[in-house]
């Protein structure tokens, strides 16, 4: 069933409930004694108004009324339980599907991957459940403070009553339903909140609800938010239906408040363990090079694996270039040589038996020392540091 269908359907019987409650007026001669003032989609007023009449009708039937009247009365009994049964079946229907619609909007919540997601995406997703005002707060020390709100296209009001709760914080005292509510842990429904002196006075200065919905969202088993809904537009008014399918959603928004804080903390401890390793990696690296260094060159075997071309004769006090070689350690001047035979950083530790960040290390001090902004540049200077020795011989 679509809800253009489930509407035309509320329609009609509302329509069916007052053409009955209307007779059972004129029948009883006193059309104030049967409640008919209810608004067009309120299934829930028109039911309690049926058992009234219906209540009603058996009472006149007690008092001995005359045979005619006493059929005329079952009839009109007959009609409102048949009508109070499509009701029902109706209330069903709608019941069941916005409870499906809070687990689908609980699911949709898996999307989220921070608490600040979270708390912005919560009001939309309780809107689509069926409601068309919806404000999440946030409760820290005890203290209300109004986060977001969602009202369909009427973002002006959304930010209106984010406003007026951000200006005013209040703190949970038992003067507010909230109080009472948290304290149990289960939702609330408040009707009358216009008159309501109990009633956040400034948000209820901004919405005028005629009446809301509340629940409160624990993580943890320490309460971290209010879920406050109503209806203000078509659908006057709010119930207990309403009532338990917000509390089933802030069940579901709590749960996914704990799951998103343990990503949020494993998020945390990658960080830090990367942030460590790092700054393990970069000492042990500065160790090893240190160690590499006071060790002299490389075993007969690896320097074997350097062609002769490149190793460098005899110092002679001559520079290699603009700038100096000559304090290179014998390791960096390995390393350079292994350089200049086009070989990787992986390549170059395989053969020196060290890691590659270690070759990373011996790298950066060789581009230091000799002032070469590259590792071509720095090749280059050891050509020329050869060739100006060659000429020298």
């Amino acid at each position: 069933m679509t809800e253009t269908d489930t509407q035309i359907d509320v329609g009609s019987h509302i329509d069916q409930a007052r053409e009955i409650l209307s007779r059972t007026a004129g029948f009883l001669g006193d059309r104030d004694s049967v409640h008919q003032s209810f608004s067009k989609w309120d299934l829930y007023a028109a039911d309690a108004a049926l058992s009234d009449a219906a209540a009603k009708l058996r009472e006149r039937c007690a008092a001995g009324e005359e045979a005619m009247s006493k059929l005329q009365a079952s009839a009109l009994q007959l009609q409102a339980a048949q009508l109070q049964l499509t009701l029902k079946d109706t209330l069903l229907t709608v019941g069941s599907s916005r409870i499906n619609a809070a687990h689908r909007a609980i699911h949709r919540l898996r999307d989220t991957r921070s608490l600040k997601a979270l708390t912005e995406r919560a009001p939309r997703e309780v809107y689509e459940i069926g409601f068309t005002r919806v404000l999440f707060s946030r409760l820290e020390n005890g203290i209300w403070y109004a986060y977001s709100a969602f009202v369909g296209d009427d973002a002006e009001q959304a930010n209106t009553m984010v406003e007026a709760g951000l200006s005013n914080p209040r703190r949970l005292t038992h003067v507010l339903p909230e109080c009472e509510m948290v304290r149990r842990g289960t939702p609330i429904l408040v009707l009358n909140a216009v008159d309501d002196p109990r009633v956040y006075p400034e948000l209820n200065n901004v919405t005028r609800s005629v009446g809301y919905v509340a629940a409160p969202v624990f993580s943890w088993g320490s309460a971290v938010g209010l879920l406050h809904a109503d209806h203000h537009t078509g659908v006057q008014g709010v119930h207990e239906l309403d009532r338990d399918v917000l509390g089933a959603f802030a069940e579901g928004l709590g749960t996914a408040f704990e799951r998103n804080s343990l990503l949020e903390r494993l998020r945390s401890m990658r960080q830090a363990a990367s942030d460590y390793l790092q700054t393990a990696n970069a000492l042990a690296d500065d160790f090893t090079v240190d160690v590499l260094d006071l060790a002299g060159p490389a075993t007969p075997v690896a320097e074997s694996m350097l062609t002769d071309e490149f190793i460098s004769p005899p110092n002679t006090g001559r520079r290699a270039g603009p700038d100096s070689l000559a304090d290179l350690t014998a390791r960096e001047r390995e390393v350079l040589k292994a350089l200049a035979t086009g070989r990787t950083n992986a390549q170059i530790a395989a053969t020196l038996f060290v890691s590659e960040g270690t070759v990373k290390s011996h790298v950066k001090r060789i581009l230091r020392k000799t002032g070469a902004s590259t590792r071509t540049e720095a090749v280059s200077m050891l050509h020329r540091g050869r060739s100006a020795t060659s000429d020298a011989v």
